[in-house]
């Protein structure tokens, strides 16, 4: 048989303390949110999930999905270990009925194409894909409606819609008939059994708290509660937990009591009880067998009586779970019961001991294209979803369109007001520090500022798209695919270094044609050589300021800095040479003056890169310093987010 989830000895423990005391020391674990949980679920199977609020059914689907780290066990999916994360991201579908995971200024369809490109699906195949499931879940007609005039019925059918847009393997559900009304629930029951379980032979594995619905669409049910599974079967055994406590109710006509009496004297199962003048009442617990039933029946009629009703009310899954939630645990039913492995804490998943029990079912094909991906897949790849992220943005930002046009006024301001200033400020005050970019403020000031922007932009964009992406609730459904978090966070940030870009050319543009700045826009691959070096160095603290955010939230000590010393001492509105002495040593330790200088050197007087080597030797012992370190403080961090549940939280 073969297994689309399994699980052993699933535990997690969240730290108790986060932000600087768990950073600066070892913080100790809460109790077990998720208590030594085992779990398997065969391929094809509908598996649901049931417990009550703070049982662990979420973090558990979160952990089976990537977006967890677990204090301990083994993990496959789909034939993968959990820490092939992007091979479990390829076989995975996740659909959860949190609304805010989309994006409100882009359509339905805009929203599917842009996380189709995260799954690095090809344009040509995701927009019939796409049209496909539209046509599944019933959004044709407002597919290309923005997403806010959704109802919360569309929402949640976009968001199944979603989740099948890669084709999964093995479909995680949280809440998926959220909101959904009783018409558009059983479309969804048809769309799981007939569609998705009969003909593509996917394994849904779903959690939900209607359970009159889990009851009927699952083939097996799991309950948990803190923390653990209590029971986990079919209906029929977990009925079986409960003992016989199905009743058999049988009312009888034209029946003498001495006769009744002596009925349920041949059987103590059976009790009697007069109801009226010539009604008895005859109640048994139900054997599964009706033996008991035919016999009374035989019994009544032989002795003249009338059968007037025959009622047994069925288990339902509501009493189960009220049965099993009030006890501590439950032995599981031995059919269905998963071995515990123990596994110590901090053991990689994955163990020997696992990989004999377990294989790993990958085809040769597969295998391959996985160990050995050709570099013009993962050029496009890469080229995919910085487009798509890039798309994104510019749907989103021109749809403020008036903010949009304040922005481009803004950038004509900004030169009148650095004019205006350079006629203020006395140029024999300031001129012997101005004699190398041409004794011209106007010029010197209008460089700094237009390029201090790509200092200012490449610290604080990526920490910005991260909060922004945590605040709106994109994040987890973003990081749910293949792209990859790091993938994520350096292509969102290529809206705002176009921005930028158009800044710059508006500002200097106007500067030389309206204002005569003079400056000359000559020697091209110098000027682009040390912009690519500005743009790395800046990048640099701009991903460690990200790591701040993704480990506390709110606070970035890093990037506040480096802008404050960046505008103070790097020489943006003012020369390094007025600064004290020590000051201008301080200066040196920041890439912003070194590239500044240079950039001055280029567009004022013409300098040839022999003439710039300091500068770009400083520009590129930053980045070969600064890169590496910010990358891996960035891995860092998204482990450390992950292991204490808080990537997502803001």
């Amino acid at each position: 048989m073969q297994f689309a989830i399994e699980a052993y000895g699933i535990t997690k423990r969240f730290p108790l303390m986060s932000g600087w005391k768990g950073l600066l020391g070892r913080s100790s674990l809460g109790p077990s949110v998720v208590d030594h949980v085992d779990v398997l679920v065969r391929e094809g199977e509908i598996f649901g999930l049931v417990g009550p609020n703070g049982a662990g059914k979420t973090t558990l689907i979160k952990i089976l999905t990537t977006l967890i780290l677990p204090s301990s066990g083994s993990i496959r999916i789909a034939g993968y270990d959990i820490q092939q994360e992007k091979e479990v991201k390829n076989a995975i579908g996740l659909a959860t009925s949190d609304e805010r995971s989309f994006y409100w200024r882009l359509t339905g369809r805009q929203n599917l194409q842009f996380f189709a490109n995260l799954h690095n699906l090809p344009a040509r195949y995701s927009n019939k894909r796409i049209d496909e499931l539209f046509s599944q879940v019933g959004l044709q007609q407002v597919s290309d409606k923005r997403f806010h005039t959704y109802s919360t019925g569309m929402r949640q059918k976009l968001a199944i819609a979603r989740a099948l847009l890669n084709e999964p393997r093995v479909l995680f559900m949280d809440e998926p008939t959220k909101g959904l009304d009783p018409l558009a629930t059983k479309q969804f029951q048809r769309l799981i059994r007939e569609q998705l379980i009969d003909n593509q032979g996917i394994t849904v594995f779903l959690t939900s708290h209607y359970l009159t619905e889990v009851e009927k669409i699952c083939d097996r049910i799991a309950v948990m509660n803190k923390g653990k599974i209590q029971a986990c079967g079919t209906m029929a055994e977990l009925k079986n937990l409960l003992g016989p406590i199905e009743k058999y109710r049988v009312e009888v006509e034209d029946l003498e009591s001495e006769i009744a009496s002596r009925i349920a004297e041949g059987d103590p199962e059976i009790h009697s009880a007069k109801l009226a003048q010539d009604r008895i009442l005859f109640e048994f617990d139900n054997d599964h067998t009706n033996d008991r039933l035919a016999n009374l029946i035989t019994s009544v009629q032989v002795n003249k009586g009338k059968i007037k009703s025959v009622s047994c009310n069925p288990v339902s899954l509501d009493a189960i779970f009220e049965h099993l939630t009030d006890k501590p645990e439950v032995e599981k039913p031995a059919e269905s019961t998963v071995r515990n492995q123990p596994i110590a804490a901090g053991t990689n998943f994955g163990s020997p001991l696992q990989r004999e029990k377990i294989s790993l079912h990958i085809s040769e094909d597969s295998n391959s294209d996985i160990i050995q991906p050709r570099l013009s897949a993962w050029i496009g790849s890469l080229t995919r979803i910085a487009s798509a992220l890039v798309k994104r943005d510019v749907v989103s930002e021109t749809s403020y369109r008036f903010s949009f046009y304040m922005q481009i006024v803004e950038m004509f301001m900004t030169v009148t007001i650095l004019f205006f200033l350079s006629q203020l400020v006395g140029q024999h005050t300031i001129n012997q520090y101005l004699v190398p970019y041409g004794n011209n403020y106007f010029t010197f000031a209008i460089i700094g500022v237009a390029f201090y922007g790509y200092f200012n932009v490449g610290s604080s964009i990526f920490a910005e798209k991260m909060r922004e992406a945590q605040t709106t609730g994109t994040l987890e459904a973003m990081v749910s695919t293949p792209a990859g978090l790091s993938t994520i966070v350096l292509a969102s940030s290529i809206w705002g270094f176009i921005m930028t870009t158009l800044r710059v050319v508006l500002i200097l543009g106007t500067g030389a044609l309206i204002l005569d700045s003079g400056v000359k826009l000559n020697n091209y691959p110098l000027v682009l050589l040390i912009l690519g070096l500005t743009l790395a160095s800046a990048s640099s603290f701009g991903i460690i300021s990200t790591c701040f955010t993704i480990v506390f939230k709110r606070g970035d000590p890093v990037g506040w800095l480096f802008r404050a010393a960046s505008w103070l001492l790097g020489g943006v509105v003012f020369p390094v040479g007025i600064l004290p002495i020590w000051m201008q040593k301080l200066a040196l330790l920041l890439p912003t003056t070194h590239a500044l200088h240079a950039m001055r050197l280029v567009l004022l007087q013409g300098k040839s890169i022999n003439d710039l080597l300091p500068e770009i030797g400083a520009l590129c012992v930053f980045c070969f310093l600064l890169m590496p370190i910010s990358l891996r403080m960035l891995a860092y961090s998204v482990r450390r987010a992950k292991n204490e549940g808080s990537l997502t939280h803001y």
